[in-house]
């Protein structure tokens, strides 16, 4: 939903995934690896779907020239969430 291409490499945004119509997938955080490099971190109960989707999505449509990798085995996020989450984890 956002404009990836403007963050900063190394800056995440939290943004919003949505189908063509408009409509709510999921949400997600977006990060900004490299210059045209990003990792999508969605939520992992859907995670294989939508990827899969992407993957579809693109080589559908020739003009995006992009690679899809499901890793999910890869990473771990844990959302530390709650009034007082920033208490909590301060050093």
């Amino acid at each position: 939903m956002n404009d990836a291409s403007r963050l900063a490499i190394g800056q995440a945004q939290y943004s919003a995934l949505l189908y063509p119509q408009g409509t709510f997938v999921d949400d997600v955080i977006v990060h900004r690896l490299g210059e045209d490099e990003y990792l999508l971190v969605i939520n992992a109960g859907r995670a294989r779907r939508i990827s899969t989707g992407f993957a579809i999505t693109f080589a559908q449509h020739p003009p995006f020239d992009c690679k899809v990798e499901h890793l999910s085995d890869d990473f771990t996020q844990i959302a530390i969430q709650g009034r007082r989450a920033w208490t909590c984890c301060r050093s």
